[in-house]
């Protein structure tokens, strides 16, 4: 499946409309986060985990659409944001992979 890239404030709210009842993780990032660069991969391999075909992957660029940053929240990077019908189920904000899985299994 993989993970999608959200370009603007517009395609984020578009896509959490039209995602019907299917799970949304976004996957908020900066290009200067180290600790964004090394959760990046983990989120890929979930992405690509048939488990998890029931969720969308997405991830937004902080320095890109920083005026959605703001909006959403973000603070700390990494920071993972769970969406089902449009709701947040959660946040996630450690810097390391291993509770990743156990969060995402949230929305299944």
């Amino acid at each position: 499946m993989g993970v999608h890239n959200l370009l603007s404030s517009t395609e984020f709210k578009e896509t959490l409309v039209n995602s019907g009842h299917k799970a949304i993780l976004v996957d908020c990032f900066s290009r200067d986060s180290q600790a964004s660069k090394a959760l990046a991969p983990e989120v890929v391999k979930l992405s690509n985990d048939s488990k998890y075909e029931g969720i969308l992957f997405a991830k937004l660029d902080v320095d890109q659409v920083p005026s959605l940053a703001d909006e959403l929240g973000v603070k700390d990077l990494p920071c993972l944001i769970l969406y089902k019908n449009s709701e947040v189920l959660g946040r996630y904000s450690d810097p390391t992979p291993d509770a990743l899985a156990a969060f995402v299994d949230k929305a299944l």
